[in-house]
């Protein structure tokens, strides 16, 4: 894909991701969309357009459909890069993630999923 010179970003992740993204302007077109929706894969028709998907956990994408809507086959355009505001990639379809960079945010679960390893490695050096 050619790169273009503004990036059109999809955020699903609310008012305070949008404020953070606000100092990059021109470079970047903030689409906002609501991942709580039934069909949050749906926003204003940008699936082939958007570069870049931030999204989180919802039941929408609990309950997407098995087999990928129009513009979200690995092969269709769509977004190249999807960051998850949630440690797994459990609870998304598979279609959302096949094909493209996925990235995923660890935030407040970090401290404890380090805690759960260092036990884990202990446990079995015990």
């Amino acid at each position: 894909m050619a790169r273009r010179e503004t990036l059109v970003v999809v955020n699903q992740l609310g008012e305070a991701v949008r404020d953070a993204l606000a100092p990059f302007g021109s470079r970047l077109q903030i689409v906002e969309a609501d991942r709580d929706s039934d069909t949050p894969w749906q926003y204003a028709n940008l699936a082939r357009a958007a570069d870049v998907l931030l999204t989180g956990p919802s039941p929408g994408w609990k309950n997407a459909p098995v087999l990928a809507p129009p513009g979200w086959a690995a092969h269709d355009e769509g977004p190249e890069w999807v960051q998850l505001a949630s440690a797994g990639i459990d609870g998304y379809p598979h279609w959302l993630l096949a094909g493209r960079t996925v990235t995923c945010g660890r935030g407040d679960a970090a401290v404890p999923i380090a805690e759960h390893v260092l036990a884990a490695l202990l446990l079995h050096t015990r």
